[in-house]
């Protein structure tokens, strides 16, 4: 017995290293990954009407769009694409709760009432993400803009509610505090209506093997380049006395290399992360509205991943792709997830 032992006892200090007990097995390299990705409900055909006249009609096209859009179909097919890549962080934009009322009171009742749920997109894609076994929570939200509005049904007039919101979701492992919802003095306006259509932006604090990073997921306005830039400037001064590390995710609606806002955000001191030799362009925008179009129609890189004050380990790779961009990614009745492609981050941190 007393050789067996002696035989044995190296064999047992050997497995004892090699499962990593005592501290001699190397841990991999951090790594950070995030995701930006706009998921998109169109209000196109309300923006187009010319007076009050129009707003029913306009409002019933843009309803039978988003339900035409197919968004449960739509929220698996984004699961599956973050599945892929697991991020410990995720910037959504355009996240839409659609709500109802019949018989609309919304001509004489200014203050947006309807409660019957049509669509929650929130609370479909959370469901989506559950059912590929994925574990992620809402870490911090913004509302954007909260509408509601008179639209012509086979009962007539009816109240249709748009809550326009952008989240932020943290993976289960990671550590959030200090959400902080803002929104921008700039705002689009709708002088045929006497209204304007305000923007935002949602910040959190995560904690990712223990490094804590300020996390920022934004919108900018599309339709209008000066309200887009005073939008831009009022986030670069919001977080102008920030001193940890800020990773901004968002739409932000300015092309890649030479846009305004962009170069707004490149001479504030953050650097775009997208990588010149990743494979493709980055195109993420846009695809048909209705989402059907065969063949890609990306030609435009407006959806970013910025960074400021990240250290990252001296001679590694970021590493950068799109999502939703491939035929194989669009839905089995042939929908584009959105008409955005979502940007994927693996950031090497220190």
């Amino acid at each position: 017995m007393s050789s067996l032992k002696t035989a044995f006892f190296p064999f047992a200090l050997l497995l004892f290293a090699l499962a990593g007990c005592g501290g001699m097995t190397d841990r991999p390299d951090p790594t950070l990954t995030v995701m930006t990705y706009y998921v998109g409900s169109s209000t196109e055909p309300l923006l187009g009407a010319t007076d009050l006249t129009q707003i029913p009609l306009r409002a019933a096209e843009a309803y039978s769009t988003v339900v035409a859009s197919d968004f449960p179909g739509r929220a698996a097919a984004i699961a599956k694409i973050i599945k892929a890549s697991r991020p410990h962080l995720i910037g959504l934009q355009e996240i839409s709760l659609l709500r109802t009322q019949d018989p609309a009171d919304s001509l004489v009742n200014p203050v947006p009432n309807a409660e019957t749920v049509a669509l929650d997109f929130l609370e479909m894609l959370m469901g989506a993400l559950q059912t590929e076994g994925l574990e992620y929570a809402v870490a911090g939200q913004v509302v954007n803009f909260d509408l509601e509005i008179p639209m012509i049904s086979p009962s007539g007039l009816v109240d249709v509610r748009l809550t326009d919101y952008d989240v932020i979701l943290a993976r289960s492992d990671v550590a959030t505090a200090n959400a902080m919802p803002g929104t921008y003095q700039a705002k689009l306006p709708i002088p045929h209506f006497g209204i304007e259509v305000p923007r935002g932006y949602v910040a959190v604090d995560a904690t990712v093997d223990g490094a804590t990073y300020r996390v920022v997921n934004t919108h900018l306005e599309s339709f209008t380049l000066q309200v887009r830039i005073a939008q831009a400037q009022e986030l670069v001064a919001s977080l102008s006395t920030e001193t940890r590390p800020v990773i901004l995710l968002g739409d932000f609606n300015t092309q890649a290399v030479d846009g305004a806002a962009y170069q707004l955000l490149i001479g504030a001191g953050y650097s775009d992360v997208w990588q010149a030799d990743s494979e493709g362009t980055g195109y993420t925008c846009c695809q048909a509205p209705d989402l059907r179009n065969a063949q890609s129609t990306l030609d435009e890189r407006i959806d970013q991943v910025f960074i400021k004050g990240v250290a990252l380990r001296q001679g590694a790779s970021i590493r950068t792709a799109t999502g939703g961009a491939a035929p194989a990614d669009r839905t089995s009745s042939g929908l584009w997830p959105s008409d955005h492609a979502g940007v994927v981050v693996h950031l090497p941190v220190e």
